[in-house]
């Protein structure tokens, strides 16, 4: 542009010349502001690496930048959860992680129940409101979150199970734990906590007690139709008697007995989910019922809803989280893996929301932005279609737009590369081995931190194009080649982990391929030997 700016003799050599100034400053602008929020997220990381990791080093962080930057303060407390499900997964959940992930919630301790507890119980009467805080909750937004609080809330009673429970908690943490583990569908679990609680009680009568209605969560149709039938009648019946009597009128506690409610939800588990040696049936729920000196009023609604429905082998059995019911959990221990997942895909959600910013404000076509993390959680939660079809398009408009690095991925911690899975999370294992200290590896490798979002969307689209037996995969291996050796130069470093994934990526297809083929060939030789004789 400078000859241009230096020989101004007419109106259009002056037109021309600012019309050359405008469309360069377009194409450089939407890169710098990318800059801008790259260093921004990338200080975030450094302070989730190097500052304090415990529950007071988080909040004195999140209460530092929610003074500076409430944007930059989601982005500190996504990558925290990404690392405490990325240490999880590695070591298993403790009591410290378990602090880490509520302060992120940031739920405060609420009054729930009525529980006469001493100054030794404190302990264990904290885990118990926060477990029934996180199952009370009900305005969640996403399945993951409702399943990162019900695992939570497992976790906080597991601890105060460990923490060696005496007899004023023992039923309450145990049908606490059995009716969450109904809630989610794990149903192995709720026999194993019913049968462990109802054996307990016929030894040790004096840990009956009841359990009310706000230290529930979401059971089931029956309980919430008990329930609301004792809160209308109540109110009819207030509405009918005299105003002078009314304040006499005691109101019905909504509460279970703890004893008749393991009996009610151990029944309510499907069949072949039950000890072939228990007694439990329904007969015996009756019984104790019967048994029972002071039965509650709901005790005795909720039997009698369950005795009106067919038998339970053909009673209809509450859907549990889409997403759970598949893992049966032991009784005695915490499912982490759970956890893990859960973390990570609420992790994801928010990190949709985050870069929603960015990609409206610079995406276009001279520029394209992706939304890697609305691809990532695509891929994560098996939408292999829908992830395929994102970084496809998002291939095509970096190729059209010649633009390799415009947008990055950090790979330098484990949070990012933890919720991939295959040669990416071996890669960066094996790297990991080799060189156990991060900060000696940045300088051997200044350009490790990184990598494309290309480079990334061409690795989930192969990983997409295997999941779903795609059968042509030849133009994935041509676009590969393409990216490797003409838009990543060899004698660049910055592209150094980019052309190392790629190779990776290249190797794994052509494997994948021969051994695609050579499955097609054994199914059909016999075939062909038939039609050659």
């Amino acid at each position: 542009m400078s000859p241009l700016l230096q020989d101004i003799c007419s109106c259009d050599k002056l037109e021309r010349a600012v019309h050359a100034v405008v469309d360069w400053r377009q194409k450089s602008l939407s890169k710098e502001l990318y800059t801008e929020y790259y260093k921004s997220e990338m200080m975030i990381l450094s302070i989730v690496a190097f500052f304090r990791r415990d529950a007071a080093g988080i909040v004195m962080i999140t209460e530092e930048l929610q003074n500076f930057d409430m944007r930059l303060r989601e982005y500190f407390i996504i990558l925290t959860s990404l690392r405490v499900a990325y240490t999880v997964s590695i070591h298993s959940l403790t009591a410290d992680q378990l602090e880490i992930l509520w302060t992120l919630l940031d739920l405060r301790d609420a009054a729930v129940g009525s529980m006469n507890i001493g100054e030794n119980e404190y302990r264990e009467h904290v885990l118990i409101r926060r477990a029934i805080t996180l199952a009370r909750l009900n305005n969640f937004g996403s399945n993951a979150l409702e399943m990162l609080c019900n695992e939570m809330s497992k976790a906080f009673l597991h601890c105060c199970i460990a923490y060696g429970q005496k007899s004023t908690y023992y039923s309450v943490v145990r049908i606490l734990l059995a009716a969450l583990n109904f809630q989610s569908g794990h149903y192995q679990a709720v026999t194993n906590w019913c049968e462990e609680l109802l054996n307990r009680i016929s030894v040790d009568c004096d840990i009956l007690c009841s359990i009310g209605a706000e230290c529930l969560p979401h059971i089931g149709e029956n309980v919430d139709s008990v329930f609301g039938l004792v809160v209308f009648y109540e109110y009819v019946q207030r509405q009918v008697l005299n105003p002078d009597v009314r304040h006499q009128q005691q109101q019905s506690t909504l509460a279970f007995t703890t004893e008749l409610l393991a009996h009610y939800l151990y029944l309510e588990c499907p069949t072949e989910e039950k000890s072939k040696s228990s007694k439990l049936t329904k007969n015996s729920y009756q019984q104790h019922l019967y048994k029972s000196k002071q039965p509650l009023l709901c005790d005795v609604l909720l039997f009698k809803e369950m005795k009106m429905q067919q038998s339970s082998e053909c009673a209809e059995i509450p859907a549990g989280n889409a997403m759970t019911t598949e893992a049966s959990p032991a009784s005695n221990s915490i499912d982490s893996s759970l956890i893990v997942i859960s973390l990570q895909l609420v992790s994801l959600e928010k990190l949709i929301t985050f870069r929603q910013a960015m990609v409206r404000e610079l995406h276009s076509e001279q520029f394209p932005v992706l939304n890697e993390f609305e691809a990532l959680y695509a891929y994560k939660c098996g939408l292999f279609e829908e992830c395929l079809e994102m970084c496809r398009n998002h291939v095509n408009m970096l190729l059209r737009a010649g633009c390799a690095r415009n947008q990055l991925y950090p790979i330098a911690l484990p949070q990012f590369v933890s919720v991939l899975d295959g040669e990416l999370v071996s890669l960066s294992g094996v790297i990991g081995i080799l060189h156990p200290v991060l900060f000696l590896l940045m300088l051997q490798v200044p350009d490790y931190e990184c990598m494309s979002v290309l480079t990334l969307s061409l690795y989930l689209m192969v990983q997409c194009q295997q999941k779903l037996q795609h059968t042509s995969l030849s133009e994935s291996l041509r676009v590969i080649r393409f990216v490797h050796d003409e838009m990543y130069p060899a004698d660049d470093s910055e592209y150094f982990i980019d052309r190392l994934i790629l190779k990776l990526t290249y190797r794994s297809l052509k494997l994948y391929i021969g051994d695609e083929l050579s499955n097609i060939t054994q199914e059909a030789s016999p075939r062909f030997g038939t039609w050659v004789s």
